[in-house]
C-alpha cells in the first residue's frame, strides 16, 4: 500500500522541464542536491496519507442491506408433499383356472370391455364328454337303485300282509305240522287211556327216562361245541380250555349213563304194553317239536321282515348320489371356467393369453382407467396430520404446471411390512395411502409418476410472511419489522405486534390491527432492533414504506 500511496504522491507533484546538460561538478555538490529532493518527496507522501485518513473518518457508516416483502392478502396452505404412482381405482387380474387349450382371444390391449364380456374361450371337448359320461352313469345307477328299492319294498309289504293274514308259507307249514302233531298226540293219548292203569306207571317211567336222555344229549352236544370252539384259540387261557374239556367229559359221561338207564327201562317196561306208551311218548315229543318249529317259523318271518327293512335302508343309501353330484358339479365348473369373461368393466391393459397354447397363470389385466387413484406412502411424522377426505393437488412432469385435484380416500391402519410380514424396524416407517383423482379427463395415465400436496389446512384472504420474519420482543410478544422511510429518505426497522396463525413449510400467517396492504415487512428479523437504520435491497420498496 505504501507503494501505491507513494506512486499517487509522485503523480501529484508538478511537472518540471528537463534540466539542460551541464558540465560535471564536484560530487559533494550533487549529494547535497539529492538530499533536498528526498525530503520534498517524503513531505508529499505525508500530505497524501493525511488526506486519505481524513476522508475515511468523515465517511458515513455502512447500513445493513435487507430484503422486504409488501403485504398482500393471499391464500395460505399447509401441505404434506409426497410422491406417488397413478393406478386404476378398480382393477382385476384374470387367471386361468383350467389348463385347456386356448381356442379364441377376441380382445386386445386397449379394448374397452364390460363386466361379463368374453375375453377367451378354451377347448371344452374333453370336459363335455366327461360330463355326458357322468350324467349317463348317474342315470343308470339311479334307475337300478330305484328298481332294487321298489322290489325290496314290495317284498316287505307282501311279508307284512302275509303275516297279518296268516299266509306266510313257512309259518303256515309250521302251523299245519303242529296241528297234525296235536292230532296224533290226542289219538295216542286216547289209545293209552284205554290201558291207563297198566301203562300209567310204565309210561311215566319211560317218559322220564326219555326226557333225561334228551336233556343229557343236548347238554353233551353243547359242551362239545363250547370246547371245540376254543380248543385252538390262542386268546383263551389253558385253564379255561381245561375247564371246558372237563365239562364236555362230564356231559359225555352223563349222556352215556342216560342211554344205559333208558335201555334198562325199556327192557323192563317194554313189550306190548310199552307200544302204546311209546306211541304216546313219540307223539308228545313230535308235538313239542312241531310247536318249537312253529315258533321258529314265526321268528324267522320276523327276522326276514327286519332284513327287508335293512335292505330298503341300504337301497336308499345307495340311491344317494351326493358324491357323484359333487363330481358332476366339478366338471360343470371346469366347463364354466373354460369361458373366461371380464370380472369388471374397464380397459384391457395386458393380454398374456395366446390362441393354440395351454391356458396358464395370468391371462389378462383389466383396469378402470376412468377412475384413477394415486398410490403413495405417508411418513410416520405426518400420519397424524393427514386424514381421509383431505384435498390434494397433483402434478406430473408430463403435464407441466397443470394442477389436478384429488382427495385422500384410504390410509392403511398399519405401517408397510417387509417380505416376512413384519413392520420395518430400520429407516422411516411409512403408511400406504390412496388419493382418488377427482379432476375429470386429467390426461394422466396408469403408471405415471406424480407429485402431490395433501392440503392439511387452508386459509384465504390472510397476510403471510416468511418464517424468518417472525421475532419475539422482551415481553414475549410476536413481532415483525416494517421498513419505514422518513422524508429525508432514511429507512429504519420498526416493530409491529402480530398474532401468528397457520404455519407452512416456509410461511406463517400473521394478523394484527396495524397491518395493512402494501406494508413492507422485512423478510428476516435476525439481528434487527427497533429503530435500527437499514437499507432495502430494492429501492422501490423504500418509497412505499
Amino acid at each position: 500500500m505504501s507503494q501505491i500511496v507513494e506512486q499517487q504522491a509522485i503523480q501529484t507533484l508538478p511537472e518540471t522541464s528537463p534540466e539542460p546538460m551541464l558540465p560535471k561538478k564536484d560530487p559533494a555538490h550533487y549529494t547535497k542536491k539529492r538530499h533536498i529532493k528526498r525530503w520534498v518527496i517524503l513531505g508529499g507522501v505525508v500530505i497524501v496519507a493525511g488526506l486519505v485518513v481524513l476522508k475515511v473518518m468523515t465517511r458515513p457508516p455502512q447500513l445493513p442491506m435487507m430484503a422486504g416483502t409488501q403485504l398482500t392478502r393471499q391464500t395460505l396452505s399447509s401441505t404434506v408433499n409426497l410422491n406417488g404412482v397413478v393406478e386404476s381405482a378398480n382393477s382385476a387380474q384374470v387367471y386361468a383356472k383350467v389348463g385347456n387349450m386356448v381356442e379364441q382371444v377376441p380382445v386386445k390391449v386397449g379394448d374397452r370391455v364390460e363386466a361379463g364380456q368374453l375375453l377367451a374361450q378354451l377347448d371344452t371337448t374333453d370336459i363335455q364328454l366327461s360330463i355326458a359320461q357322468q350324467q349317463t352313469q348317474m342315470n343308470q345307477t339311479s334307475k337300478l337303485n330305484q328298481l332294487t328299492e321298489e322290489i325290496s319294498q314290495r317284498d316287505y309289504d307282501q311279508l307284512v300282509e302275509d303275516l297279518k293274514n296268516n299266509m306266510d308259507s313257512q309259518v303256515v307249514s309250521a302251523e299245519q305240522a303242529l296241528k297234525s302233531a296235536q292230532r296224533e298226540l290226542s289219538q295216542a293219548r286216547a289209545d293209552m287211556n284205554e290201558r291207563k292203569d297198566e301203562m300209567a306207571h310204565a309210561d311215566e317211567m319211560m317218559y322220564a327216562l326219555e326226557k333225561k336222555l334228551s336233556r343229557a344229549k343236548d347238554a353233551y352236544e353243547q359242551a362239545e361245541k363250547d370246547y371245540e370252539k376254543v380248543k385252538n384259540d390262542p386268546n383263551v387261557s389253558e385253564e379255561e380250555k381245561k375247564k371246558l374239556q372237563e365239562a364236555m367229559q362230564q356231559a359225555g359221561e352223563a349222556y352215556d349213563q342216560a342211554v344205559r338207564d333208558w335201555n334198562d327201562g325199556n327192557n323192563e317196561y317194554g313189550g306190548d304194553l310199552s307200544t302204546y306208551s311209546r306211541s304216546y311218548r313219540q307223539a308228545r315229543l313230535a308235538y313239542e317239536a312241531a310247536l318249537e318249529d312253529r315258533n321258529i317259523a314265526q321268528q324267522n318271518a320276523q327276522r326276514r321282515l327286519e332284513e327287508l327293512e335293512e335292505t330298503i335302508k341300504k337301497n336308499q343309501l345307495s340311491s344317494d348320489q351326493t358324491a357323484e353330484q359333487y363330481s358332476l358339479q366339478k366338471l360343470q365348473k371346469e366347463l364354466s371356467d373354460s369361458t373366461i369373461t371380464a370380472p369388471i368393466s374397464g380397459t384391457v391393459t395386458a393380454v398374456y393369453a395366446k390362441e393354440g397354447a395351454p391356458a396358464s397363470g395370468l391371462m389378462f389385466i383389466i383396469e378402470d382407467i376412468d377412475n384413477l387413484v394415486v398410490k403413495t406412502k405417508i411418513k410416520e411424522y405426518d400420519i397424524f396430520t393427514v386424514k381421509e377426505g383431505m384435498s390434494a393437488e397433483i402434478k406430473s412432469d408430463a403435464t407441466g404446471n397443470q394442477v389436478f385435484q384429488g382427495q385422500v380416500s384410504t390410509i392403511s391402519p398399519s405401517a408397510v411390512k417387509d417380505a416376512n410380514g413384519e413392520v420395518k424396524d430400520q429407516g422411516t416407517v411409512e403408511f400406504e395411502s390412496d388419493v382418488a383423482l377427482t379432476s375429470p379427463e386429467s390426461g394422466l395415465r396408469v403408471g405415471m409418476n406424480v407429485r402431490l400436496n395433501i392440503i392439511r389446512d387452508r386459509k384465504e384472504n390472510v397476510y403471510a410472511v416468511p418464517l424468518e420474519a417472525i421475532a419475539t420482543d422482551e415481553n414475549g410478544q410476536s413481532i415483525v419489522y416494517q421498513a419505514v422511510t422518513d422524508e429525508e429518505g432514511n429507512t429504519t426497522a420498526q416493530p409491529i405486534a402480530v398474532t401468528p396463525g397457520l404455519e407452512t413449510d416456509f410461511y406463517m400467517e400473521i394478523s394484527g390491527e396495524t397491518l395493512a396492504d402494501g406494508m413492507t415487512i422485512l423478510n428476516s428479523a435476525e439481528g434487527l432492533a427497533p429503530g435500527m437504520p437499514i437499507k432495502l435491497s430494492n429501492p422501490a420498496m423504500a418509497a412505499m414504506g
